[in-house]
């Protein structure tokens, strides 16, 4: 919290506990969203359901490790699976970025040079 402060981070709330439980009470939409735990399929694919729903249009979700083949790592497949607009960037092992708002997205692309 005190490096929240520092940093002027009012818009911004930390929330320790298990990305499950929390879901069971979450009730507030979500403007970015980073998924980055457990990396099999099954694990990736369902932190994505459960949370994507809280999702707002014009938002981000954020996936970690998009460009590791190793054998257990999903997420790269998940990620090909998802239908919305998105793009993905290689470096340091692959950050894929997912929105509904696809004029975001080529936006993203513009100012990146992807």
């Amino acid at each position: 919290m005190e490096r929240q402060n520092e940093l002027q981070l009012d818009n911004i709330t930390f929330i320790k506990g298990y990305f499950d439980e929390v879901a069971k009470t979450w009730d507030k939409p979500i403007d970015i969203l980073h998924i980055d735990g457990f990396h099999t399929y099954q694990a990736v694919k369902h932190d994505y359901e459960t949370w994507s729903k809280f999702v707002k249009d014009d938002a981000i979700i954020l996936f970690h490790d998009t460009w590791v083949f190793d054998r257990g790592f999903g997420v790269h497949k998940l990620f090909s699976e998802i239908k919305l607009p998105k793009t993905n960037f290689k470096f340091s092992h692959g950050l894929g970025v997912v929105s509904k708002d696809s004029n975001l997205i080529n936006e993203i692309n513009q100012t990146f040079s992807l």
